[in-house]
């Protein structure tokens, strides 16, 4: 029987449950269940009782979710030591 936080693989696709997710996201797996009911976050599947979510799906949500310096904006100044 598997565990709550080992990829599987099916398919030939590696599959991560939901526990594994959240670690790896930082945030929690009541989080993830919230996203699913809100039809947020990333893309996942059911297998038997199990919530996964395919290493494709989670990467295109990264890259969804990314986000770009805005042009033109002040650089960040470096402080320096006071002597």
């Amino acid at each position: 029987m598997q565990d709550n936080i080992t990829p599987v693989e099916f398919g030939g696709e590696r599959l991560y449950p939901q526990q594994l997710v959240a670690d790896r996201i930082g945030c929690t797996v009541r989080t993830l269940e919230n996203w699913r009911q809100r039809r947020v976050g990333p893309a996942w599947v059911k297998v038997g009782h199990r919530i996964m979510y395919r290493e494709p799906a989670l990467h295109d949500w990264i890259r969804a979710n990314e986000q770009q310096p805005v042009a033109g904006a002040a650089p960040v100044l470096q402080r320096t030591r006071a002597r």
